[in-house]
């Protein structure tokens, strides 16, 4: 059996719908932002749009950091997921106001990783990012 990041998996696909399924009976419940079945209506894009990708990349942090299993990889993708939002933000500058639903969920999920893992200040900084925007 294949090994997908030191687990054994039956391929890449299923490890995603283990992390998608993890949000989803962990994390859901205490922070319902998103909407089960239009995310799975999309999820399975090999490439999503940049908005959605950062979506579904702050949902994998915050599951992480739930789960004995991926904890160790949650730091990588907090700081991974922060990247890639700070760099399509950086591309909408031109555009104010524009963003995207997806954008906004994927912030406010750091927003909430933060709260839990670092503290608390840094975590008023990002959702007021949020907020701020138009």
């Amino acid at each position: 059996m294949p090994y997908y990041l030191g687990a054994p998996f039956s391929s890449k696909a299923n490890y995603t719908i283990r992390r998608d399924q993890l949000y989803f009976d962990r994390v859901h419940a205490v922070l319902p932002i998103i909407h089960k079945r239009r995310y799975f209506g999309w999820a399975g894009q090999e490439n999503p749009p940049p908005a959605r990708a950062c979506l579904r990349s702050a949902m994998w942090t915050i599951a992480g950091t739930v789960s004995a299993q991926f904890r160790n990889l949650s730091d990588t993708l907090y700081a991974e997921t922060r990247r890639m939002l700070e760099n399509l933000e950086a591309s909408d500058h031109r555009l104010p106001g524009n963003i995207q639903l997806e954008q906004i969920q994927a912030w406010l999920l750091l927003a909430h990783y933060e709260f839990l893992r670092m503290n608390e200040h840094q975590a008023m900084i990002t959702a007021g990012r949020v907020f701020r925007r138009r």
